[in-house]
């Protein structure tokens, strides 16, 4: 009843301000077998208590209960210390990142329609995660957990360029599972047609959340706005080294799309600082021959 309560709690604390976290919770092996213990425990308590009589007191049993009973009080708090350590923010961004870099992997490397599909629904899930993460964090003035979000989702996107060569040609088509996303619903079938063309649906869509925390932070949190704009171009230097045209004009649109909110919203410091990330892109370009 103790852990039952004090994890529900915490849990459901930690929900109300992260998505997923209970999916991510009831996932987790520790998570599942600390509780599955208790409830063994529990059993094998209520059946020796059936069979107690004043004459007969079954000694074997009577100590595995007993040291059932005495392992679960004893990790008690270390459960405790796990869960809020399984539930510190830095941890669930992190385990977004993994599972969504692990998610791409997988569906780009297989040839079965419906696995990549759902591949690419769960990859483009854990974007929006990390991106209303970002969002909450910039609304509560939370600067450390929402430089995290943005750093993993430049993280994601490096490592997903190590395994796009090696991807399955029909993992870079737009599938049923996200074709209804909002961000794709929106665009004309031209539009769409030429992301497939292009082969950079998913980058698209991380710079895309990318430009919807930086208009988020505009004004508020600058230091998130530069951030982005230092992370796209370790995207955009990543691709050069990699030789993908396609993501390095990608990049600079979305450089392109920073400096004109920025002059929309007469921010000439973020306004600075974004053109001097995009100079110091083409700079290292320049510098390795492209």
């Amino acid at each position: 009843g103790i852990v039952i309560t004090v994890v529900s709690i915490i849990v459901q604390l930690t929900a109300e301000r992260y998505t997923g976290v209970a999916r991510m919770f009831l996932r987790d092996r520790i998570n599942l077998l600390v509780p599955a213990y208790y409830v063994v425990t529990c059993v094998v308590s209520v059946w020796l208590s059936a069979t107690l009589r004043d004459d007969y007191v079954p000694a074997a049993s009577l100590v595995v209960a007993l040291s059932m009973t005495t392992g679960g009080l004893v990790i008690m708090a270390p459960y405790f210390s796990y869960v809020f350590w399984f539930l510190e923010p830095r941890n669930i961004i992190f385990r977004i990142r993994r599972d969504a870099v692990k998610r791409a992997t997988l569906g780009a490397a297989t040839p079965d329609k419906k696995q990549r599909d759902h591949s690419q629904a769960q990859t483009l899930f854990a974007l929006e995660e990390l991106t209303d993460i970002t969002n909450n964090s910039i609304s509560g003035r939370d600067k450390i957990i929402a430089s995290g979000s943005v750093d993993a989702l430049k993280d994601l996107t490096l490592d997903y360029l190590k395994v796009k060569p090696q991807a399955h040609e029909a993992w870079f088509a737009i599938g049923s599972e996200i074709r209804l996303n909002p961000d794709f619903v929106a665009m004309d079938p031209e539009s769409l047609a030429d992301l497939e063309t292009r082969r950079t649906w998913l980058e698209w869509k991380v710079m895309r959340q990318f430009l919807s925390i930086y208009n988020d932070a505009l004004g508020t949190m600058r230091d998130i706005n530069y951030l982005i704009a230092i992370d796209t171009r370790y995207i955009g230097e990543a691709a050069a080294i990699a030789d993908d045209k396609q993501l390095i004009d990608l990049v600079y649109r979305f450089f392109n799309s920073y400096i004109r909110s920025a002059l929309n919203a007469k921010d000439v410091r973020t306004t600075y600082n974004v053109l001097n990330q995009y100079r110091k892109l083409v700079e290292s370009m320049l510098d390795a021959g492209a």
